[in-house]
C-alpha cells in the first residue's frame, strides 16, 4: 500500500469512529452481545463476522486484511456502542455507535456537519472534536454521560454501514 492510500485510509478510519485512548473502568463493563454473533453482509460483497472469544469478540472484516482481537458492547442507556481495543497497545481503540433494528445491524459515525454545534454545547467536556476525528483521552462517567445524551440526538450521527445477517447454507 503506498503512502497516499495509507493516508486516505487513515483519514477515513479516524472519521469513521471515536478514538478512545483509555476505556478506563468501562472496558470491564463491556460484554459480548449475543445478537452480534455470526456473519453480517452489506449487500456489496463485504462482510463482518463476530466470533466469541472468552469475554470479547474477535471481529473479521472481509474488506480488510486484519482482524480485531477484542471488541465488547457497552450499553449507555438505550444506546449501544462497540468498544474495540487496539491490539498493539491493549488500552486504546475506538468506540462505535451501533443499533440492531429489524434484523439489520447499523453503524453510525459522528456527523461532521454538527461539529460546531457540538463544540458550542460540549466544548469543555474532555471530548475533542478535530477536523477529521473525535478524540477521548479517557472514558470517564462524565464523558459517558455526554455520549448517552448525544447518542439520543440524531443530528450528531450519520449512518455509515448497514448489514443484514448472512443466511446459513445447508
Amino acid at each position: 500500500m503506498n503512502r497516499k492510500t495509507t493516508a486516505l485510509l487513515l483519514a477515513f478510519l479516524l472519521t469513521a469512529c471515536i478514538v478512545v485512548h483509555d476505556f478506563g473502568e468501562y472496558w470491564g463493563q463491556g460484554y459480548v452481545d449475543p445478537a452480534l454473533a455470526g456473519t453480517w453482509l452489506d449487500g456489496k460483497g463485504n462482510s463482518v463476522t463476530f466470533l466469541k472469544n472468552g469475554d470479547s469478540y474477535r471481529v473479521f472484516y472481509s474488506q480488510r486484511d486484519e482482524e480485531i482481537e477484542a471488541a465488547r458492547t457497552l450499553k449507555l442507556g438505550d444506546a449501544t456502542f462497540l468498544m474495540v481495543k487496539d491490539k498493539k497497545r491493549n488500552v486504546s481503540g475506538s468506540l462505535n455507535l451501533y443499533a440492531l433494528v429489524k434484523g439489520k445491524l447499523g453503524f453510525y459515525v459522528p456527523n461532521s456537519d454538527a461539529r460546531d454545534d457540538f463544540i458550542a454545547n460540549y466544548g469543555n467536556s474532555g471530548i475533542r472534536v478535530n477536523r477529521n476525528s473525535v478524540d477521548i483521552t479517557k472514558l470517564t462517567p462524565e464523558i459517558a454521560g455526554i455520549l448517552l445524551k448525544i447518542a439520543q440526538e440524531p443530528k450528531y450521527w450519520i449512518a455509515s454501514k448497514s448489514y443484514s445477517r448472512a443466511k446459513l447454507v445447508k
